[in-house]
């Protein structure tokens, strides 16, 4: 059943055989397992960034209890700032505001009824009818790698804005203690 929505033309519908049609459909559901997996690596990651950070918050909590002077309050101040907001961005943005299109479908997405009747009238039949069933599936995998693909940009994005958090408070720690070491000295 050629929907107006599909990325194919009927001409080529009509042109495909059983074999191509499995073909393209096993490329798009690896395309599409492929997205899943890179998705997956994306929130282990956070999960792996997210514990670090509640580690070195930790740390520099404990730096602001005690009494070690200006600088290292600045540090701590920095650090947890830093921490926090990588923290939420992690949170918020990466790991919990997803939502990934996973292979397969349920019998119902497929509405049986629908095609039936469709071919019914056509007297569309055989492979005719089965090259229309997987075609129509392949424009659902598409459209599923399209919005994992969309998904794990925007997750990335955001993941690197989390890294680029950490370099730019690292280094104005760093900063502050080199400073404090050359007034010291």
């Amino acid at each position: 059943m050629k929907d107006s929505k599909s990325h194919l033309s009927k001409e080529s519908i009509d042109r495909i055989t059983p074999a191509v049609a499995n073909f393209y459909l096993s490329e798009g559901n690896e395309m599409l397992r492929n997205t899943v997996t890179v998705g997956n690596h994306i929130t282990e990651r956070a999960y792996i960034l997210l514990t670090a950070m509640v580690t070195v918050m930790t740390g520099f909590g404990w730096v602001l209890s005690g009494d070690r002077g200006w600088l290292y309050l600045a540090c701590s101040a920095i650090g947890l700032i830093a921490s926090l907001t990588v923290i939420a961005i992690l949170i918020s943005k990466v790991i919990t505001i997803h939502t990934i299109c996973v292979p397969g479908q349920t019998p119902s997405g497929f509405k049986i009824d629908k095609f039936m009747d469709y071919y019914r009238q056509t007297g569309t039949d055989g492979e005719r009818m089965y090259v229309d069933l997987v075609v129509g599936h392949l424009d659902n995998v598409e459209t599923a790698i399209q919005h994992n693909l969309n998904d794990i940009k925007q997750r990335t994005l955001w993941y690197g804005r989390c890294l680029y958090i950490i370099l730019c408070s690292s280094i104005a720690i760093g900063f502050l203690l080199l400073l404090s070491g050359l007034i010291q000295a």
